[in-house]
């Protein structure tokens, strides 16, 4: 076995993290009653915190304060900081190091239903799955509870080694600790009454609750003492709380007081690394993984499949034996019939319920990694829903396959694959029902708990549920009743209940083959079937008369033709009527609106090549000053395009989201010259620092008292900057620097336009009804333009399409422009097709500064060109390339006249010739 003591973690570093909490109030909603007053403390990394206390201190509450979990009903006030800031093959490496190598096979199991792993395995495999992700913030409420001595020594020992050799910050809460687990700790938290009695190392409290005149005992827990000293003891709780209440004011005075309130405000200062949020995993994978997860939890409880599948092929060989070769007469057919429901009730029974018994099992892992933010309630149902359709697509399978040879049904190989189909859909069917009303079960047993009301455990308030729901579900299905009957206020029912669509088809299936019944009443007489309506059909005997009750039967078979002819007059009505809906006008209104946003968006993205050639050849200079105005008035066009695309684009905005991040953004760096130019200019190269903005334009910009946006002061600087060059001369003439202010104001112009464009977006309700338009759209052609086999139908199908191809081609060439449009609806978001912001600030900034500094007043020698003394210039091509042949530019009435001309001499010389 592994020695926990003597190995290493082998985590990568982390993030440091400084959590700093102060002036912390927490008072329920309801009956305003106090929980934690003025609690203040501070974690940091490398260290290991315990949260002490009597129960009912306020340790679960101040663990669910600082992690912002249950909170549920809370009123928090106060203030919670990380970082100085507001709230928001590793897999086999962490098992080894937590001693969890040797039971990475077991199943978890539940206490008291499922044999599992032991408590202190169960410890430590919650720690192996919080430490995975690798975090630098952990809380732990009562990692000790509900194990031995021993096994919370070692418990205590992993935090501990994780704080220290990990650097994690870690917070725990701890009830009654023994005296070796006491010491480990670096600091302890001792609440009493809903305040905060210490705060320090364990020495500290020994020292201070002793100054305090509360001396540790000799061969005494001081644990344990000090949890006694604060408890509240009923009958005697005045003098308790007097106690309690004294110390808490001991402690606010006292010096290590004062010492937790300047960590706090050290920790808020040395904390300088930005919280970055990390990488989410994509839907997919999450689905995926716990999709394996699901199978995984299968395997390794195969007495559940094993049960199943006994269980199937038992009622199968019973049900095949029970109605052996039925013979298709009168009686027959009721047992068919009989048998047909059979199959609908046992795979609905069994599966619904076997979904009850062990779905809500799972649910409070669900609501604690759900918690956690590890994945979406969505990705755990698909999952699911998956990982149980092997199991209730097989068991329900085996159970016909065994069955249906023995009855005798229909031994064509479509009618028995379309009755497969109709169980294996009526068993995933109730499965979703039974996953569904296990989730409503759950929530009633957790609101019921919480309003302090006794109630069954899930499973029985979800099978108290489902028994109703079954029983009406079976009656509307068609065997017990005729559905004509029912009356009017509940006969709705009937669409909601799985049984009737199932029972209906698998009648269908199975009578569509029969013509003629041999019938009991009268030797010799044939039953014919006749024509009824859905359950209440007849059967009509030659020879008798059918007004006769008693000579009129009655069998459970849907009449298909009336439902056919009046499916084929909706299919007509919504062929006709699907013209009605403006699909063509609101589609490409909505697209023509994004596209031309989309457009006038990127017409004025701002490139400011053109504004720097005019600033680096109009304002002249050489010197230091020159140089530096220009670049200056460069770099505040940068810097206000960098100001308005943190308003607009997710990705700027993650690269800078403070304007203290634009200031740290920056580096020195040394400007490098043309040799001509460092000469006459300096011995020496100059270091200028590359950045979009200086602490002090940030003092200067912050000073403005304005609530609104304000990317214009860095344009207004720039004004200022080009006048002043002016003034000294440096721009040569007033023509110039209104050219200079023209560019800038055109530029500000562009920036403005897209901050409208923000700010005015398109109506939400746009694209609501253009996706609501075209999904409606299609829905009715999915009726209307089905294959009508109908003769007399007025819109009887020429041709026997059975796959619609041109409507699919509409619906991909529609939805495919309507997902245009969409993707473009946005385009300073996060995609591939989105505007690549960063790319275009940092063109901007290298450019322009490049133009106005290192490429101003820099041209190459002048020589004389190829032509300079011959006035016949030939086209240039490479030697080893041929001259394409071009195609003269003269005017097509010049031409004319030249085919005309051309045309009367030839005309001239045929005629001398022939005469």
């Amino acid at each position: 076995m592994l020695s926990i003591e003597t190995s290493r973690f082998s985590l990568p570093p982390v993030e440091p993290i400084f959590l700093t909490w102060q002036n912390l109030r927490v008072v329920t909603k309801r009956g305003n009653r106090l929980l934690l007053d003025n609690v203040m403390g501070v974690a940091q990394p490398g260290q290991l915190i315990a949260l002490m206390g009597a129960s009912g201190a306020g340790k679960t509450t101040l663990l669910n304060a600082l992690l912002q979990r249950n909170i549920k009903g809370l009123d928090i006030e106060g203030t919670i900081l990380v970082n100085g800031q507001e709230i928001g093959r590793k897999i086999t490496k962490v098992m080894t190091e937590l001693d969890l190598k040797n039971c990475e096979s077991s199943r978890i199991g539940v206490e008291g239903i499922k044999k599992g792993i032991t408590s202190g395995e169960a410890k430590r495999l919650s720690f192996a799955t919080e430490i995975l992700t690798n975090p630098s913030l952990l809380f732990a409420d009562e990692p000790t509870t509900g194990i031995d001595s021993y096994m919370a020594f070692q418990v205590v020992k992993v935090l501990e080694r994780l704080a220290c050799e990990c650097r994690k910050t870690i917070i725990c809460t701890i009830h009654q600790p023994s005296s070796e687990v006491f010491e480990m700790f670096d600091r302890v938290v001792f609440l009493a009454n809903g305040g905060v009695a210490f705060l320090g190392s364990p020495a500290e409290a020994v020292q201070f609750f002793g100054e305090c005149g509360h001396p540790v005992p000799e061969h005494t827990n001081p644990a344990e003492f000090f949890i006694q000293t604060l408890a509240i003891v009923p009958g005697d709780e005045d003098r308790c709380i007097q106690r309690a209440d004294g110390l808490k004011a001991a402690f606010l005075v006292s010096k290590f007081a004062k010492k937790v309130q300047l960590q706090c405000e050290l920790s808020n200062q040395e904390a300088a690394v930005e919280l970055v949020e990390r990488g989410k995993a994509s839907l997919l994978m999450l689905t995926m993984t716990l999709f394996m997860r699901a199978l995984l939890d299968n395997w390794r409880n195969p007495s559940l499949v094993r049960a199943k599948m006994i269980q199937k092929c038992v009622m199968g060989i019973f049900l095949g034996f029970l109605y052996f070769q039925t013979d298709m007469t009168q009686d027959g057919v009721i047992n068919i019939k009989g048998a047909l429901f059979y199959y609908i009730s046992e795979l609905t029974y069994s599966t619904l319920f076997g979904i009850q018994s062990f779905m809500p099992g799972d649910f409070p892992l669900l609501v604690r990694e759900y918690h956690d933010g590890i994945y979406p309630v969505a990705c755990y149902y698909i999952a699911k829903v998956f990982s149980y359709l092997p199991i209730f697509t097989v068991d329900g399978m085996i159970m016909v396959i065994v069955s249906y040879c023995l009855i005798g049904l229909s031994t064509k190989i479509g009618t028995f694959l379309i009755t497969l189909m109709v169980c294996v859909l009526v068993e995933w069917s109730a499965a979703s029902v039974g996953i569904m009303i296990s989730s409503v079960s759950y929530s009633i047993t957790c609101v019921c708990t919480c309003i302090s009301i006794s109630v069954s455990p899930s499973y029985a308030v979800a099978v108290s549920l489902s028994g109703p729901l079954l029983a009406v579900f079976s009656i509307t299905g068609g065997l017990y009743t005729n559905i004509r009957m029912i009356p009017e206020w509940i006969r709705w029912i009937q669409y909601f209940s799985w049984f009737r669509f199932g029972y209906e088809s698998l009648i269908t299936n199975e009578f569509q083959r029969f013509t003629n019944i041999t019938c009991l009443l009268d030797s010799g007489k044939i039953a014919k079937l006749g024509v009824g309506f859905m359950s209440a059909k007849y059967l009509v005997v030659e020879g008798l008369v059918p007004q006769n009750s008693n000579q009129v039967l009655q069998i459970t078979i849907i009449n298909r033709v009336e439902i056919l002819e009046f499916f084929e007059r909706i299919a007509d009505y919504c062929d006709k009527g699907v013209n009605d809906i403006p699909l063509t006008f609101l589609l490409g209104f909505f697209v023509s609106i994004v596209i031309q946003r989309w457009n006038d968006a990127f017409k004025n993205m701002g490139y400011l090549s053109n504004q720097a050639i005019h600033i680096s050849n109009f304002i002249l200079g050489d010197d230091d000053d020159s140089r530096l105005i220009r670049r200056t008035v460069a770099r505040y066009l940068c810097l206000a395009q960098v100001i308005v695309f943190r308003d607009l684009s997710i990705r700027v905005r993650k690269r800078f989201p403070t304007m203290e991040s634009i200031v740290k953004a920056g580096m020195c760096f040394i400007v490098s010259f043309p040799s001509d130019l460092s000469k006459r200019l300096l011995t020496t190269p100059v270091v200028f620092l590359a950045c979009f903005m200086m602490e002090h334009e940030k003092a200067k910009f912050d000073s403005y008292k304005c609530d609104y946006d304000k990317y214009w002061v860095p344009i207004n600087w720039a004004f200022a900057l080009v006048i002043r060059a002016r003034k000294d001369d440096k721009i040569l003439a007033d023509t110039y620097a209104v050219k200079i202010c023209d560019e800038i104001r055109a530029y500000r112009d562009s920036l403005q336009m897209l901050c409208n464009y923000d700010w005015v977006e398109i109506p939400l309700v746009y694209p609501q009804v253009v996706f609501l338009s075209v999904h409606t759209y299609f829905f009715v052609c999915l009726i209307g333009r089905q294959f009508i086999i109908g003769v007399d139908a007025p819109n009887h199908s020429q041709i026997d399409i059975i796959f619609p191809i041109m409507t699919m081609l509409q619906y991909l060439f529609f939805v495919g422009w309507m997902k245009v449009a969409e993707s473009l609806l946005n385009p300073f978001g996060e995609d591939d097709d989105d505007f690549e912001c960063n790319f275009l600030i940092d063109r901007n900034f290298a450019t322009s500064l490049c133009i106005v500094d290192e490429a101003h007043d820099d041209v190459p020698p002048l020589e004389k060109d190829l032509f300079w003394s011959s006035g016949d210039i030939e086209p240039l091509y490479l030697k080893d390339s041929n001259p394409a042949p071009v195609n003269p530019m003269i005017g097509s009435a010049a031409r004319a006249a030249g085919y005309c001309l051309l045309y009367l001499l030839t005309c001239i010389f045929i005629h001398s010739f022939t005469h």
